[in-house]
């Protein structure tokens, strides 16, 4: 029989000598269900408890506090195999929170008789944060000058610009990289290898590093995970949650899935459809399993494309890839806490030949996180912003036209609160004056349009939809279809 107490699995209370010595228990012991949930109550039931879990995991910890025990009383005897720290000092650390929680330590033991000094300390264990409130400094507020009205419409017209501008990065990316600061990250890794050459670097410096590949379905495989992007969203749900669970929350999130040599694409499918479910949908449903589980915050976002932006001239033979900028401009008005950039790249012509991209790379990783989009074209770095631009000539009205017999001056649509209008000065607005409304709003926005002299014609349908009006397209006086799609 044993001599130390053990609750039994299969009956959630005590072992008796019986059932340890009878080989029918161990059989349904081995076949029966596992009563955790009634072992923890029992275990519970005894005053000033402390769990201890023996091995490098932490599955019986967490699912010991799923049970209601808190979790200074859960300790772990052993560190995690993702845990850079001593084995010794862990092993007097998980002493230590022993001594804490009440259980009794036989000191000569763990010093084997050597002198130690009797220290007074407080009652209560050191938060090791600093409290103190330092003397604030009086600042004047600056502010932001408010925009003014603009008389000359020829001032009104923006355009986007790509400003070179250096990445602001304070590593010195061509060493070892030692006086970076330590992240936790998530690396989602392309086929060509310029997301495993970054990863071998940022591993060699003692970054966490955790990566993804795509497979046929989510599961753990050797140095992270395979994930199937066809599938959805679910496999990037399992893949946060188990993060979560292990203790990996990514505090910094490199995506290189946008990053291709060559065409290839999974059977069934194609290249386009590959670069908008690793793309477009990869990041999107990572954004919402990443605010679905409430990662800790700050986190920063990567993406890297290439053939994906056009700074200059340049064709792009994967124009489907531009669709990340959604998620990379959205992302971060939704989830705060969040920043997000992406850097498009020019991959050598010869394959494999990427090692004069990793240093550029690792200085986007490692910079200081901001949400910006850029590309980079040899050696230098562009970043894409508006610059203020004159409108062309047949943009302004600075007076308004004659208003021919039988043509309105705008074409207007209504529908409820929405409203779309186009200066007739355009080509295509010189059609009918077209309505389809459904509300009281839009009946005041015709009233006023027939009290100033217009021409109104009531319409009934779909604003979003290329037919129009049931079906059919509207066609205006010079045949241009004008219903939902405005020209």
């Amino acid at each position: 029989a044993p001599q130390i107490p053990i609750i039994s699995n299969t009956t959630g209370i005590a072992l008796t000598d019986q059932q340890a010595t009878d080989p029918a228990y161990w059989v349904a012991h081995l076949r029966g269900t596992v009563m955790f949930e009634a072992g923890m109550t029992t275990l519970k039931t005894g005053p000033g408890r402390v769990f201890l879990e023996m091995g490098p995991g932490r599955a019986l910890s967490s699912l010991a506090q799923a049970n209601g025990v808190p979790a200074g009383q859960v300790i772990a005897a052993l560190r995690h195999p993702e845990q850079r720290m001593a084995d010794d000092a862990w092993h007097v650390l998980t002493i230590a929170r022993l001594w804490a929680c009440g259980v009794p330590v036989d000191w000569e033991q763990v010093w084997a008789g050597a002198r130690r000094n009797r220290v007074v300390l407080p009652t209560y264990p050191f938060q090791r944060k600093e409290y103190f409130i330092a003397p604030g400094k009086a600042q004047t507020a600056i502010e932001a000058a408010l925009p003014m009205r603009a008389d000359d419409m020829a001032a009104w017209g923006w355009r986007s610009h790509w400003q070179a501008r250096a990445v602001a990065c304070d590593v010195d990316v061509a060493g070892d990289l030692s006086d970076t600061d330590r992240q936790t990250w998530l690396l989602f890794l392309d086929d060509a290898g310029l997301g495993a050459a970054v990863a071998a670097r940022l591993r060699k410096a003692g970054h966490v590093v955790t990566t993804v590949r795509t497979g046929d379905a989510f599961a753990r495989v050797e140095g992270g995970y395979a994930l199937a992007p066809e599938r959805g969203r679910e496999g990037y749900d399992d893949l946060i949650r188990d993060l979560v669970a292990r203790g990996l929350a990514p505090s910094r999130i490199g995506h290189f899935w946008g990053v291709t040599a060559d065409t290839s694409h999974r059977p069934g499918s194609s290249f386009l459809h590959r670069n908008i479910e690793q793309g477009f949908y990869a990041l999107m449903f990572l954004a919402q399993a990443m605010a679905e589980e409430n990662l800790p915050k700050p986190i920063h976002i990567t993406a890297f494309t290439n053939n994906a932006a056009q700074v200059r001239a340049e064709g792009l033979t994967a124009p489907e890839k531009a669709m990340v900028a959604g998620p990379v401009r959205v992302i971060p008005k939704e989830l705060p806490g969040v920043t997000v950039s992406s850097l498009d790249l020019e991959l050598p012509k010869k394959r494999g030949d990427l090692a004069a991209l990793v240093e550029p790379v690792l200085e986007e990783l490692l910079a200081t996180p901001e949400n910006t989009v850029a590309a980079l074209r040899g050696a230098r770095r562009y970043v894409q912003t508006l610059k203020a631009a004159a409108l062309p000539d047949d943009c302004r009205r600075p007076d308004p036209p004659q208003r021919r017999e039988g043509h309105p001056d705008r074409t207007q649509a209504h529908s409820g609160s929405c409203h779309l209008g186009a200066a007739s000065g355009r080509p295509w607005a010189r059609g009918w004056h077209i309505a389809a409304y459904s509300g009281a709003a839009a009946a005041r926005g015709l009233g006023a349009g027939v009290g100033a002299g217009g021409r109104c014609l009531q319409r009934r349908g779909d604003a979003c939809s290329s037919g129009g009006g049931r079906g059919r397209p509207w066609r205006g006086a010079r045949g241009h279809p004008c219903g939902g799609c405005g020209g």
